[in-house]
């Protein structure tokens, strides 16, 4: 397995992002682009594509055509993905075209005394979403969402005190 970060448009670059584009199995793209990084014609078969730095309807990392080959659009927020996620609206993918990934989760067995339930991936329900798109692709799409950024500061906030690393200041809300 390798790994590749690109960043940069210069003609030097552009050779090696669609090289590793071409060759890739799953393209992540972290940017507040406004402009697609690659075209669609680069990205072959069986690809997946996480899409999580744009946030904004003008801003998009990939081109209209690469989501229309998405045999599936997987997103945090369906409600949040229709009025932010710039690529789903430029390529008109209405929210009961996208697949929230909490669908694709089932509450698994009753852990410990009983009290406590976890999660785990659906297979039949991620089997069966597979089967109903056509496309040649898979995407997901992240906004990001308000409880996500909480639950990511505190971890970090309590794994720093855990660590005793970083500053504390006092009365700072």
């Amino acid at each position: 397995m390798t790994f590749v970060s690109l960043s940069s448009a210069d003609d030097e670059s552009r050779v090696l992002i669609e090289a590793a584009v071409r060759q890739a199995d799953c393209i992540c793209c972290a940017t507040s682009a406004t402009a697609p990084l690659f075209p669609s014609e680069w990205v072959r078969p069986g690809t997946h594509v996480i899409l999580v730095g744009s946030y904004k309807p003008e801003m998009v990392e990939v081109d209209a055509a690469l989501i229309r080959r998405a045999r599936v659009v997987l997103v945090d927020s369906r409600s949040a993905c229709a009025v932010e996620a710039g690529e789903l609206i430029a390529a008109g993918v209405p929210p009961e075209g996208m697949v929230e990934v909490g669908e694709l989760l089932r509450r698994a067995s009753p852990t410990g005394d009983g009290s406590e339930r976890s999660w785990a991936p659906d297979a039949r329900r991620v089997a069966e979403v597979l089967e109903a798109g056509k496309g040649d692709v898979t995407i997901f799409k992240s906004v990001g969402l308000g409880a996500q950024d909480v639950a990511i500061a505190v971890a970090t906030v309590d794994r720093a005190i855990e660590m005793g690393i970083g500053t504390m200041v006092p009365d700072f809300d």
